[in-house]
C-alpha cells in the first residue's frame, strides 16, 4: 500500500525523504521518523522494526475472522461496502542498514525503508526490503521506490485464498505431543502457505506467504524464546495480557528487532484465540511519541531505559537482557523496593531462588498468592518440560492456545449455559475456582466481548450476530431457558441428514429468530461436547443418550464435523469424549458414537482426526460398527426399548395398586357404591386427602378382589375398583 524511505541526517536529525505513492492519511510525514530510526541503530549493519497504522479501522481480512465463508464464492478478497472507504488496519516493517563511510560526517550513512500493507505476514518483506535498500544506497531516488512498489503488488496477494475461521482453527488441532498420524494436508499450516515469485533488478526469490495467520500472529513468533528467557515467572507477563494491564519490554542496548520479536511473541500467548490484542501492541515505542500510554493495557517495547524510572506508566516492567538469555518482572511495588534495597525479588529465571529478604517476598506475594498461581505454575513447568524435550515451536504455541481457550470457554459459560458446575470432574473444578478472579476481569474486556459467541466454532448466518453480551443482551439466562427448537446449522444439501424435528408449531420467542436460533444451536451443540468432555455421573439411559443423538443429529455436513473438530483438539484428548461412548452399556449411545465417527472419517479434511485415534479405540469402534452393519446393535436398542417398556408398565402397575388403594379408602369412607359413578364430584375429596390417608386402609393380598372393612361388597371386583379410582383422580 505504501513505502517509506527515511534516513538520518546528521543537521536535522531523523528525516523522511519520500513516500510512494501518496502521503499517508491521518498520519504527518514527520511522525515517521524516529520510528524508523531507533535508537542505536547506527550501531548495528541491519536492524528492523514493525509499525502499526489506523489502529482502530477494520483489518482486511476481518470477515474471515468472524464467519465461515461460503466455499464455492471467489477466492478473491471481499470487504463490506460500508468499510471499502475505510482505510484498513496496516501492518508495516521497516528495515534500517547502515553503511560506514569514513568520507562522511559521523563516518556512518544510516537509511530505512518501510513497506505498509494490509497483511499482517509483513516479515516476508525482509528480504525484498534489503533488496530495495541497498539499491536506493546506490541510486537515491524515487523512482527506486516506484519500481519496487511496483514489483511487490505484481505478486497480486489479494488473489490468494485465505483460510475462513473454522479452517484456522482446524489447521491447528492436530498439534500434539505425538504426531497425529497422516495428517490431512489441506487443514495444516504448512499447507496454508502460499509460494509466490518476486523478481527485483532480474533477481528472483521465491517468497513463502503464511496466509494462515490471524489478524494478531506478526512477525517472528518464537514463544520457547520468550519462555527460555523468563522461566516460570513468564506467567506473570500472559496474566497481565490477558486482563489488559501496562506491559512495558526495555531492552537497553539491544537491537530494535530482537525487542520486537519479545513483545509480539508475548503478544502470541493469548492471541489468538484472543482476537484484536495487535491493536494495543506497539513493538518499538520511543520518548519523542509518548501517546501509547494513553492505551489500555497496551504491550509495548522500548530501548531506553528511562521508561523503567516512570513507574506510573506501566503496571508490569520487564527488563531484558538476552545476550544471558534472562529476563527481570517487576511490577511498581516492587520495583520501588529494590531501587531501595538494591535486592532481586524473586521474579527473574536467574534469581528465582536465590531471594531471602522478608522486603522482597512481600514485595512479590500480589501474584503468587492469587489463586490462579497453582494452575499456571504447573501450566508452565510442563510447557518448559517440552521446551527442554525439543518438541518444537508448534507444540508451545499450542499448549498456551489450548490453556487461554479454556479460560475464554468458562468465562463465556454465563449462568451455567454450557456445564453443570454439579457434575464437574475435579480437575476442571480447580482449574475453574482457580480462574474464577482472573475470568470476572476477562469477561469484561473488549476484546472477550468481541468474540463469536461459541467461539471458533459453528458460524452465523449474519456477520453481526457476535456475542450476545455485547450491545444489546437479549438472552440473560441460561440457554434451558430459551423455549426454541433449533434449526439446522449451515445451509442444507442433498446429503444433508433432515431433522425429524417440527419446528412448525414451536413457540417463537419475540428474540429476532434467526438470531436466536443459531444463537441456541451453538449454544447447545457446544453444551453437549463440553459435557461430555468435563462433566461425571452423567446418566447413560438419559443424559449421554440425550448428548449423542443430538450431536449425532445436528452434525451431519462437512463443516459441522469441522466445527466438531475444533472444540476436540489432540493436545487434550482429540475425539475420545465421542469415541468413550462406543463402551456405553446403551446401544443407542454407541450406535450414535460410531455414526459420528463414521462421519468424521468420511470427509478428506477430518479423517486425520479418526486416524489419529488409539488402536484400542479403533478397535472398538470397528467391532461396533460391525453389530451395526449386521442389524444386532439395533435388536439391542429394540431388546433395551422393550426392558424400558416393561419397567415402566411395571411402575405404572406398582403406582396403580396405590391408587387403587388410596382410592377404595375413599370410597368407603365416603359410603360410595359401584352406581356412584356418575355422581361423584372431583371437588369433594382432594388429591392431598387421600396422600394424608394413603396405606391406612387395611386390604388383602388377593390379586383378583379387594376386600375392603366395612360395608360395602366383601368382594369387589378390580376392574371396578380401577374405574371408581380412575374417575377419582380425573
Amino acid at each position: 500500500d505504501y513505502i517509506v524511505l527515511a534516513e538520518f541526517d546528521i543537521d536535522t536529525g531523523s528525516t523522511v525523504r519520500a513516500i510512494y505513492p501518496n502521503n499517508i492519511p491521518g498520519y504527518r510525514v514527520d511522525w515517521f521518523a524516529e520510528y524508523m530510526l531507533p535508537e542505536g541503530a547506527h550501531n548495528r549493519d541491519l536492524d528492523y522494526t514493525y509499525i502499526f497504522l489506523n489502529r482502530t479501522n477494520h483489518h482486511v481480512d476481518e470477515e474471515f475472522w468472524t464467519i465461515p465463508r461460503d466455499h464455492s464464492s471467489t477466492n478473491e478478497l471481499s470487504i463490506s461496502n460500508e468499510k471499502k472507504n475505510d482505510s484498513p488496519f496496516l501492518y508495516g516493517i521497516n528495515m534500517v542498514k547502515t553503511k560506514y563511510d569514513s568520507s562522511v560526517r559521523r563516518g556512518a550513512i544510516v537509511k530505512a525503508l518501510c513497506v505498509f500493507t494490509k497483511y499482517p505476514f509483513v516479515e516476508v518483506f525482509k528480504k525484498p526490503l534489503e533488496m530495495a535498500l541497498e539499491k536506493y544506497f546506490c541510486h537515491p531516488s524515487v523512482e527506486v521506490l516506484q519500481y519496487f512498489y511496483e514489483r511487490l503488488n505484481d505478486m497480486k496477494v489479494s488473489l490468494l485464498p485465505r483460510p475462513d475461521l473454522l479452517e484456522q482453527c482446524l489447521m491447528r488441532r492436530g498439534v500434539c505431543y505425538d504426531p497425529v498420524a497422516e495428517q490431512s494436508n489441506d487443514y495444516q499450516p504448512k499447507s496454508w502457505h502460499r509460494m509466490m515469485n518476486f523478481t527485483f533488478d532480474n533477481v528472483s526469490r521465491i517468497l513463502s506467504l503464511p496466509i494462515y495467520r490471524t489478524p494478531d500472529e506478526v512477525g517472528d513468533v518464537n514463544i520457547s524464546n520468550l519462555v527460555r528467557t523468563f522461566g516460570e515467572p513468564v506467567m506473570r507477563i500472559y496474566h497481565a495480557i490477558l486482563t489488559k494491564q501496562r506491559v512495558l519490554f526495555v531492552g537497553y542496548n539491544h537491537a530494535a528487532g530482537d525487542l520486537a520479536q519479545i513483545v509480539l511473541s508475548a503478544v502470541a500467548m493469548v492471541a489468538p484465540p484472543m482476537t484484536n490484542v495487535i491493536r494495543r501492541t506497539f513493538p518499538y515505542a520511543n520518548l519523542s511519541d509518548l501517546q501509547f500510554l494513553e492505551v489500555e493495557g497496551y504491550i509495548s517495547g522500548v530501548t531506553n531505559p528511562m521508561f523503567q524510572q516512570h513507574d506510573n506508566w506501566w503496571d508490569l516492567l520487564c527488563i531484558l537482557d538476552l545476550p544471558n538469555c534472562t529476563g527481570h518482572i517487576y511490577s511498581a511495588e516492587e520495583r520501588k523496593l529494590e531501587d531501595g534495597s538494591g535486592l532481586s525479588f524473586g521474579n527473574s529465571k536467574s534469581s528465582s531462588s536465590s531471594s531471602s529478604s522478608s522486603s522482597s517476598s512481600s514485595a512479590s506475594t500480589s501474584y503468587e498468592d492469587s489463586l490462579h498461581y497453582g494452575v499456571d505454575s504447573k501450566f508452565i513447568q510442563g510447557v518448559i518440560s517440552g521446551i527442554g524435550a525439543r518438541i518444537g515451536e508448534d507444540w508451545v504455541r499450542q499448549q498456551f492456545y489450548d490453556y487461554t481457550s479454556a479460560i475464554l470457554s468458562h468465562a463465556q459459560d454465563l449462568g451455567g449455559m454450557y456445564l453443570n458446575s454439579d457434575k464437574l470432574n475435579d480437575k476442571t473444578k480447580r482449574f475453574l475456582d482457580a480462574n474464577a478472579a482472573r475470568i470476572s476481569v476477562v469477561d469484561k474486556t473488549s476484546e472477550f466481548l468481541s468474540l463469536p459467541t461459541h467461539p471458533f466454532v459453528w458460524g452465523y448466518n449474519d456477520a453481526d450476530v457476535i456475542h450476545e453480551r455485547n450491545a444489546q443482551n437479549e438472552i440473560t439466562g441460561p440457554a434451558a431457558e430459551i423455549d426454541i427448537v433449533p434449526t439446522k446449522l449451515f445451509p442444507m444439501s442433498e446429503d444433508d441428514h433432515v431433522s425429524t424435528v417440527d419446528d412448525s408449531e414451536t413457540p417463537k420467542s419475540p428474540v429476532k429468530e434467526a438470531t436466536i436460533n443459531n444463537f441456541y444451536d451453538g449454544i447447545l451443540l457446544k453444551s453437549y461436547v463440553r459435557k461430555l468432555q468435563y462433566e461425571v455421573n452423567i446418566d447413560s439411559n438419559d443424559e449421554a443418550a440425550l448428548y449423542y443423538s443430538y450431536l449425532d443429529c445436528r452434525l451431519q455436513s462437512e463443516s459441522s464435523m469441522q466445527g466438531l473438530l475444533v472444540l476436540l483438539p489432540e493436545s487434550i484428548g482429540g475425539l475420545f469424549p465421542i469415541a468413550v461412548g462406543l463402551f456405553n452399556s446403551n446401544p443407542t449411545v454407541r450406535k450414535c458414537s460410531v455414526s459420528i465417527l463414521q462421519n468424521v472419517r468420511k470427509y478428506k479434511s477430518t479423517a486425520s482426526a479418526f486416524q489419529s485415534l488409539n488402536p484400542f479405540l479403533i478397535e472398538a469402534f470397528d467391532r461396533q460398527e460391525s453389530k451395526l452393519k449386521d442389524g444386532s446393535l439395533d435388536k439391542e436398542i429394540v431388546a433395551m426399548r422393550e426392558i424400558q417398556k416393561r419397567r415402566r408398565e411395571r411402575q405404572q402397575e406398582r403406582q396403580l395398586q396405590g391408587m387403587k388403594a388410596d382410592g377404595d379408602e375413599t370410597l368407603y369412607r365416603k359410603g360410595y357404591s359401584d352406581d356412584d359413578d356418575d355422581e361423584y364430584e372431583e371437588d369433594e375429596v382432594g388429591v392431598e386427602s387421600v396422600q394424608t390417608r394413603r396405606n391406612s386402609l387395611p386390604i388383602s393380598s388377593s390379586p383378583a378382589t379387594l376386600n375392603v372393612s366395612g360395608g360395602g361388597s366383601a368382594a369387589t371386583p378390580l376392574a371396578s375398583i380401577l374405574k371408581k379410582t380412575l374417575n377419582f383422580i380425573g
